[in-house]
């Protein structure tokens, strides 16, 4: 089983990609105005959470008489769309987390897209169409096949220890990194597994090169 957590930002001209995320998944959560553009692309979520703020005036009222769950949140809330998407989605499906759709050239947007990431937990990545990132726990190494030639970054999104990272041309061996540290990053996979764990703290992987 897999959940997706669409937010409202997707890159132009990629719903072929996008299409074919929705189309694989078990669950579609989405937030805000993601739920039309989700029925637009042939799927309707399962779950639409948020304000409605930035969706089409009668965005919930459709999308619930098309099958759509819909929970309404707040103007005025604590939390983004995104965030109470990822909450809902733990709290009702037993599945890994994937985001999409969530990451632009508005920075506080994008660093609070990453902040909802470290929230899905165990399993946790994103998937756009020019690059993936995966989510590393104590709990929850994550192993990667990559081709020869291929960048990829490894940076703590936490203080983070016990650091270890294979099958790229710089390996680290119980490293300890500091959030946001630059030295795991550009780094070139072998061909073959990448495997990256750590003892302590959060670790994100970063394939920024994809075709």
């Amino acid at each position: 089983m897999s959940a997706l957590i669409v937010g409202a930002a997707p890159s132009p001209g990629e719903e072929e990609f996008y299409r074919g995320l929705l189309r694989v998944s078990s669950v579609v959560v989405a937030a805000d105005a993601a739920g039309e553009w989700c029925v637009g692309l042939g799927r309707v979520p399962d779950v639409v959470v948020g304000d409605f703020d930035s969706a089409s005036i009668g965005a919930s009222e459709r999308l619930a008489e098309r099958g759509a769950a819909v929970v309404r949140a707040p103007t005025v809330k604590d939390e983004t769309d995104l965030e109470l998407a990822v909450q809902l989605a733990l709290g009702r499906f037993k599945a890994p987390l994937t985001l999409t759709c969530a990451f632009t050239d508005r920075m506080d947007h994008t660093l609070a897209a990453f902040g909802a990431l470290l929230s899905a937990g165990r399993g946790a990545m994103v998937r756009e169409p020019s690059w993936s990132a995966w989510l590393v726990l104590p709990e929850s190494p994550v192993s990667v096949e990559l081709e020869s030639g291929q960048r990829f970054s490894v940076l703590a999104a936490l203080p983070s220890s016990g650091v270890t990272v294979s099958g790229g041309r710089w390996k680290l061996e119980r490293a300890d990194l500091p959030p946001l540290s630059g030295r795991g990053v550009s780094n070139v996979a072998m061909g073959g597994q990448v495997d990256v764990s750590c003892c302590g703290g959060a670790i994100l992987v970063l394939l920024c090169d994809q075709a």
